[in-house]
């Protein structure tokens, strides 16, 4: 798993950004933290930080604060699963 192989699948809008601000605060920061790395901008270990972001959409889903078809939406565009 590389930055390269996901940077080409994900775009990043104004609007993603609105989305990420309506999550639970830790989806969102770890959302914005896998994407510094496909950014470039970040050595951290990517598949450390998708394990992390997979989790979290996880434990929101579970834990009530977003819907499945949220969780589904996010693991598509962030995590390219499904």
């Amino acid at each position: 798993m590389k930055p390269e192989d996901f940077k080409d699948h994900i775009e990043f809008t104004e609007q993603d950004d609105f989305e990420l601000k309506t999550l639970p605060e830790f989806v969102e920061k770890d959302i914005r933290a896998f994407m510094t790395i496909i950014n470039g901008e970040s050595d951290d270990p990517i598949d450390m930080l998708w394990g992390e972001v997979y989790g979290s959409i996880n434990s929101a889903q579970h834990g009530h604060e977003i819907t499945k078809e949220k969780a589904d939406h996010l693991r598509r565009k962030y995590l390219l699963l499904g």
